[in-house]
């Protein structure tokens, strides 16, 4: 009988343990954890909160998520998960939520214990709300840590839209909110973030891997970055690529105890607010709005309507940190910090970045503080940017790259000169060097000065709006169909096509501009179309801040029609308004464009920019240019004192009611120096170089060949203004012997001359003219021309050439193409093919003198790339600028550049290097045979 009671009772025991192991993960040893296999394995965590888990594979989320732990009391510190949770290096995918009301959400409600080792992917937190006082944490490891998370990144991205009073959002890559003696490190976030909370008294926190950290009893993230895109909008608004919010009910600490240290940030921030003077603010910085950090730095682009910084926004203390990123604010802006209200401290930091802002009083090179801030060994690139204080010093280029500039920066511990070239400045031993490509959105690259995004598709190009800061270079022509803006193609937009980069706004602060650097590097964008009835303002770019140079836009048609009375219409073929800062250099646009109107403000149209209230320099434009207002050859209207444009040309036809062959209307203090008209101007006040000047403005050393007529009766018409009002016209010359220098005058300075055919080719007829640096007249030449402009490349086709290679007999599979019936070689592939024989040669390139060097006889330099082939479709090729030497002698070859390399038509190479070249048509073949000359 006690046999079998024990049977009995030991049949039970296992009974019962079978039963316990077969329920869901409840319980393991620190030596044993549970082993997740499923989605279910996963959900079941919520019955064990302190488990010891280890996630086996990846696992897909189907449908629906319930937050591990959300089902606990809805108290933040109660119940929440202790235990640990290794991803083991695993991927949690799908893991969705779309949103309606007030919410907590991430893979776990509330984390206190550990997580780590874990990718979310493919994944998404959304909603469109419309209510009032909702509240939502969202992260996608975990709405809250109280805990530990390390060793975890994001690529989900956010989509929130709020619609309704007194709302609040708090957001993070990892973390919602970060408090307690919790951790974060080592993690990273690569998803992006685009919310928006309409209505009064909303509040939005956004950081690329916590929202908001509140430091109080320790709460640190270390060694973790950003490179998604961060855009928040909301009556308050803090957007961070690493803390979005850094809270503390002591302050902000002191620059000895950082809470965030070892980060970086790449992505691009953006915050925007609407009304100042209502109380609402925008913060937005590259590692968090506010706080204490230490050896972090920033290369994304930073913008925010009232406080952007590198490093931080607002108060906090900033050390042994940097910034390359540009900055961008309506109000205050700073490399390092946005503005300091209180007495914070930057210390031992640089920016290489740039830093705009609306008001220069409050753009700084470092910070824009109050007097109590304390600053102590900092630098930034020289600009003009106004220098904050003694201990703030501004270096040139040059001196940035030399470490002995740096003085109290400890180079053996904290510092190291970077040895690459795409980032020559200090780089901090802790973290990577910022010189790495960082954009998918790009060919290459990763925004700053000295590693730009390269742009080489029409894609790639649309992306530059979404890095409205950043720094470009294009290393391709970029051609435009007419598919591309008919109906179903990728630019149709309602059948406006092109939406300008930075389309501006009716809100002076918020207004979307372009605040970067876009270099064409003397590439092209062809067959450009815009057709706008929305935004007002036409052109490659709308609202120009930034710096766009040795472009060509070449065979656009721009054309814009605004109806609003409350706004006008502004279009140029560069840009729509080039203003604040911003410069338009070396660059030209062929093609038409035109601005209308039916009621509303006056339009305005140019060639180059449809408003011009910065710098447009070595400029030139053969469009068509019509408007119902202001219309000028380089520009529709220029004003305010900073206007300035100089050294630009024009040959096209200008039609409208004000017209200037440079300039339509001339006011505020504005300027056109150097430049010269050789185009038609047709209108009511019409000027060969200027329609009507205004008040202080300033026309010098210009010329005016072309045409000037009235198209209405009682025209104003002037071979150099129309109407002269108060204005000064020195050292202009024209050669219209039947019109007057100016149409009407009134007690203005006018210094024009007449010129007849042989005074134009005589150097002695303009005394005040630079002929050194600005002007050229040689030998032949009927007028002066301006030195330096950029040549208006016009394009061809370029086929895949289908014919066989045979190099000493052996086939060669070379990237060529045919153009007007000639085969054109990639010039470095014919030196690699033939390096090695007696007629090898080398190639070399010379920076400064955008020359392409052959040498003879020298064995070749292999570049890389070599004998790469392309994508057998056919490309537009541009006719090379580059001087071409040959053992140092100019010589006159035709090249075309075809994806950034240059191609040599084959016989003008082999005769150069008296090297066979022959055909055999019944094969279609072409030899090159090195033990022979050549032979025409």
């Amino acid at each position: 009988m006690a046999k079998s009671c024990y049977v009995s009772k030991l049949f039970l025991l296992v009974l019962t343990m079978i039963l316990l192991f077969q329920a869901a993960p409840n319980a393991a040893s620190a030596e044993s954890p549970i082993p997740i296999y499923t989605q279910a394995d996963l959900a079941a965590i919520s019955q064990n909160l302190s488990g010891n888990y280890l996630l086996m594979n990846d696992i897909t989320i189907s449908g629906d998520w319930e937050p591990i732990g959300s089902n606990q009391s809805s108290g933040f510190k109660k119940n929440g998960f202790t235990g640990v949770f290794d991803g083991n290096g695993h991927v949690i995918r799908n893991l969705n939520f779309n949103l309606t009301s007030s919410a907590k959400v991430g893979l776990f409600s509330i984390n206190q214990g550990t997580i780590k080792n874990l990718g979310i992917e493919d994944s998404k937190i959304s909603g469109n709300i419309a209510s009032t006082g909702v509240l939502i944490y969202a992260g996608f490891i975990s709405a809250v840590n109280y805990g530990t998370i390390e060793n975890c990144y994001n690529a989900g991205n956010v989509s929130i839209n709020i619609d309704g009073s007194d709302s609040s959002m708090y957001v993070g890559g990892i973390a919602a909110m970060q408090a307690m003696e919790s951790l974060t490190a080592n993690s990273n976030n690569i998803g992006n973030f685009n919310v928006k909370l309409s209505g009064k008294n909303t509040n939005l926190i956004l950081g690329g891997i916590v929202g908001e950290m509140t430091v109080d009893n320790g709460s640190k993230i270390t060694y973790s970055n950003n490179t998604g895109r961060i855009t928040g909008s909301a009556a308050y608004v803090r957007a961070a690529g690493i803390a979005g919010d850094y809270y503390s009910f002591s302050g902000i600490g002191s620059k000895d105890d950082a809470r965030i240290g070892y980060s970086y940030n790449t992505g691009a921030i953006t915050a925007v607010s609407r009304n100042f003077y209502h109380g609402e603010r925008a913060f937005a910085s590259g590692i968090a709005t506010r706080g204490s950090v230490i050896q972090s730095y920033n290369i994304g682009a930073i913008k925010a309507t009232t406080h952007a910084g590198g490093i931080i926004a607002d108060d906090g203390n900033v050390s042994d940190s940097y910034n390359a990123g540009a900055v961008l604010s309506s109000y205050y802006a700073g490399g390092i910090a946005g503005f300091f209200s209180e007495n914070g401290s930057v210390s031992n930091c640089y920016n290489v970045g740039s830093v705009y802002g609306r008001f220069s009083e409050t753009s700084k090179g470092i910070v824009y503080g109050s007097p109590g801030c304390i600053l102590i060994n900092n630098y930034y690139l020289k600009t003009s940017i106004e220098v904050q204080a003694d201990e703030v010093t501004a270096l040139t280029g040059a001196q940035m790259q030399q470490q002995a500039s740096y003085k109290g920066f400890d180079f053996n511990g904290v510092w190291t000169m970077s040895p690459d070239y795409k980032y020559p400045f200090p780089i901090l031993r802790a973290l990577p060097s910022p010189a790495a490509d960082t954009a998918a959105d790009f060919a290459g690259g990763n925004g700053t000065i000295t590693n730009p995004f390269k742009v080489s598709t029409k894609k790639q190009l649309n992306n530059v709006r979404y890095y409205p800061n950043a720094n470009f270079v294009m290393t391709n022509n970029i051609t435009f169909s007419a598919a591309d803006f008919a109906l179903g193609g990728e630019f149709y937009n309602n059948g406006n096509g092109w939406v300008p980069i930075g389309k501006g706004s009716k809100s002076d602060v918020n207004e979307d501009i372009f605040a970067g650097t876009f270099d064409g590097n003397g590439y092209t964008i062809l067959n450009l179309r815009i057709n706008d009835r929305v935004l007002g303002i036409g052109g490659l770019f709308g609202v120009n801040y930034g710096v766009i140079k040795n472009l060509g836009v070449v065979n656009g048609d721009i054309q814009v029609v605004n109806s609003d009375e409350n706004s006008g219409a502004t279009a140029g073929g560069i840009a729509g308004r080039n203003e604040l800062q911003g410069r338009i250099l070396n660059s030209y646009f062929t093609g038409k464009v035109s601005a209308s109107f039916a009621g509303g403000t006056v339009p305005m149209a140019g060639g180059i920019a449809g408003t011009n209230s910065a710098v447009i320099n070595k400029c030139f434009s053969s469009a068509t240019v019509i408007s119902n207002g202001h219309s000028g050859g380089i520009v529709g209207t220029g004003y305010a004192f900073k206007s300035n444009t100089s050294s630009c040309y024009f040959s096209g036809n200008i039609v409208g009611d004000t017209v200037g062959g440079i300039v339509g209307s001339l006011t505020g203090g504005s300027k056109v120096v150097n430049s010269i008209n050789a185009g038609t101007a047709r209108g009511r006040s019409v000027g060969g170089i200027v329609g009507i000047a205004g008040l202080g403005g300033t026309i010098n050393n210009t010329i005016n060949v072309g045409t000037t007529k009235g198209n209405t009766a009682g025209a104003i018409v002037g071979a150099i203004v129309g109407d002269l009002d108060e204005a000064s016209v020195l050292n202009s010359f024209y050669h219209i012997k039947t019109v007057k220098a100016a149409g009407t005058i009134k007690d203005s300075t006018l210094k024009a001359k007449y010129l007849n055919p042989q005074q134009l080719k005589q150097k002695a007829s303009y005394p005040a003219f630079d002929f050194n640096k600005t002007w050229q007249l040689d030998q032949g030449m009927a007028y002066p021309v301006l030195r330096g402009l950029p040549l208006a490349r016009s394009a061809t086709i370029a086929a895949p050439t289908s014919s066989k290679v045979l190099v000493n007999s052996a086939a060669q599979d070379f990237d060529a193409y045919t153009i007007n019936g000639n085969n054109y070689f990639k010039l470095r592939d014919l030196a690699f093919v033939l390096n090695g024989t007696v007629k090898q040669f080398e190639v070399t390139w010379d920076g400064q003198k955008k020359a392409i060097n052959m040498l003879s006889n020298k064995p070749y330099t292999v570049s890389g790339g070599e004998m790469t082939r392309g994508d057998g479709k056919t490309k537009t090729a541009v006719v090379t600028t580059s001087i071409i030497y040959i053992d140092g002698k100019e010589v006159k070859m035709t090249a075309y550049l075809i994806g950034g390399n240059n191609y040599f038509k084959l016989r003008d190479v082999m005769q150069a290097f008296n090297v066979g070249v022959g055909w055999d048509g019944a094969s279609k073949t072409i030899t090159i045979d090195t033990s022979i000359g050549y032979t025409p």
